[in-house]
């Protein structure tokens, strides 16, 4: 049965195209008139299984108290999608177009439903496509303006991770899933959150939960060290092809700790600094603001247009002096030359 379908009875659902730990999402369209149009719905489960249930029942909380749990769980998430009708102006913002929040009704829970533009995550996006510093340059542009618009509506992201950075048509990086995974991750203690882990910002991580606008900044630029720096963190080899867990968890931990980080691999000058200062460990030592990161940028991109204009025009003249340079090399021929070439 198709229960997207059912919520909304123009919309057909197509196929899966993700899962995660919260739930799924489904490719969905529509049609009007000869033409077909496409969407994507995440599907959300309060709680993901019955476990979950089992296992509060353990605790010795009543079936009351856990219905109550989870709804107010799906309240707050409601909540949370309802702060993203603010957003729905930025352009570099994945937008959500309609929600539907329903108790299930033979069994504790609640199931939400997401319509949202169809778009791919970065993940799927790089997959077969190796990204250079100029998408990643224009990356970090592009979700720095959708921060700046979070901070004017004094929202804190706080899970800025590749899978919620989309990819449009256009090749415009979005930021999606605001406020979904921090509501999710209340289900329940035992949840794995290292995909999530492994892109906060150090004092969120290490259990400073009054972090500023700047913890996005952290991940943020984490993601674009990441992309540059052969698919590696900071600290992992870069000569072996395998890595052991325990080389992941030790590279983390000096990353963690504030150890001087080095700029990735594969960028021109001074953007390796600029991705450097964004995931800085000193929250007082990063850039403060997305604005302030948006600035070194945009004006990093300026001087580099600068020097290669500069330098075409270098070459060009060069090529016009040895030009004219040898055409003075090259003696008219007389008259008597040429009666003798006849």
């Amino acid at each position: 049965m198709d229960k997207i379908n059912e919520i909304w009875p123009k919309w057909h659902t197509v196929e899966p195209i993700g899962r995660g730990a919260f739930g799924e999402v489904f490719k969905v369209k529509r049609t009007e008139l000869g033409e077909t149009f496409y969407s994507a719905v995440k599907v959300i489960r309060i709680p993901g299984d019955r476990q979950e249930i089992q296992e509060l029942m353990g605790d010795g909380y009543t079936s009351n108290s856990i219905r109550y749990y989870y709804g107010s769980i799906a309240k707050n998430l409601m909540n949370e999608i309802k702060v993203l009708e603010q957003l729905k102006s930025a352009g570099n913002v994945v937008n959500i177009e309609e929600f539907e929040i329903q108790e299930r009704q033979e069994e504790i829970g609640w199931d939400i439903y997401i319509r949202m533009e169809l778009l791919k995550n970065l993940n799927e996006y790089r997959w077969g496509h190796q990204m250079d510093w100029k998408e990643v340059e224009k990356l970090g542009i592009d979700i720095c303006k959708a921060l700046e618009y979070c901070e004017q509506c004094k929202i804190i992201h706080r899970d800025i991770k590749p899978s919620n950075i989309f990819v449009d048509d256009y090749g415009n990086f979005k930021l999606g899933d605001f406020g979904i995974a921090r509501q999710m991750e209340k289900t329940q203690s035992t949840m794995s959150q290292k995909g999530t882990e492994k892109y906060m910002a150090p004092e969120v991580r290490l259990g400073n939960q009054t972090g500023s606008y700047n913890v996005d900044i952290y991940s943020l630029g984490l993601v674009m060290y990441q992309l540059l720096n052969r698919n590696r963190m900071p600290f992992e080899s870069l000569n072996s092809e395998f890595l052991t867990f325990e080389d992941r968890e030790r590279a983390l931990w000096r990353r963690l700790e504030g150890e001087e980080i080095s700029p990735p691999i594969d960028v021109p000058e001074g953007l390796g600094e600029i991705i450097v200062k964004a995931c800085t460990a000193d929250k007082n030592a990063r850039y403060q603001s997305a604005h302030e990161l948006y600035t070194d940028l945009t004006e990093w991109r300026k001087e580099k247009s600068k020097r290669k204009e500069k330098m075409k025009k270098t070459v060009q003249k060069k090529i016009v002096i040895e030009k004219r340079d040898n055409d003075k090399k090259i003696e008219p021929i007389s008259e008597e030359e040429k009666k003798e070439d006849t």
